[in-house]
């Protein structure tokens, strides 16, 4: 079984907005084994343990086949930079990555565009793709 990896902002998110989109795609590709870091439960509260939250996402990134990005930017902020960097490990592991993002095509960030096995408009969109190429 296929495993994904869901990456995407999660410090200063309300639990709403990171965990709503987790898991519809838990629900919407039940054929795959998710790789959810919100299953650790970290807080803003427990910053002190910054290690050991990187380490952990860092060894989900390298157990997933596939890397789900959300790359929404309607409140840009430094905590994308998590996410670029998972991108970015992901992207030197060969890993396939399908980010969904917000933004036209013309304001994607180029760096996250080259980095991208694909970049799809909604999470419906990389969803489908998912389903019908893995």
């Amino acid at each position: 079984m296929k495993k994904i990896y869901l990456c995407g902002p999660i410090l200063s998110r309300t639990g709403e907005e990171a965990n709503t989109w987790r898991q519809k795609a838990i629900n919407e590709l039940p054929n795959f084994e998710m790789l959810d870091p919100m299953r650790r439960q970290f807080s803003d509260s427990d910053m002190l343990g910054v290690n050991e939250i990187v380490q952990m996402d860092k060894e989900d990134v390298k157990a997933a086949d596939i890397i789900l990005v959300n790359y929404n930017c309607a409140r840009q902020e430094t905590t994308l930079i998590g996410t670029a960097m998972e991108m970015h490990l992901a992207y030197q592991l060969g890993k396939y990555i399908v980010a969904f993002s917000d933004l036209p095509v013309e304001k994607r960030s180029p760096w996250a565009t080259y980095h991208c096995t694909r970049i799809c408009n909604n999470l419906d969109e990389a969803i489908a793709y998912i389903n019908k190429h893995f």
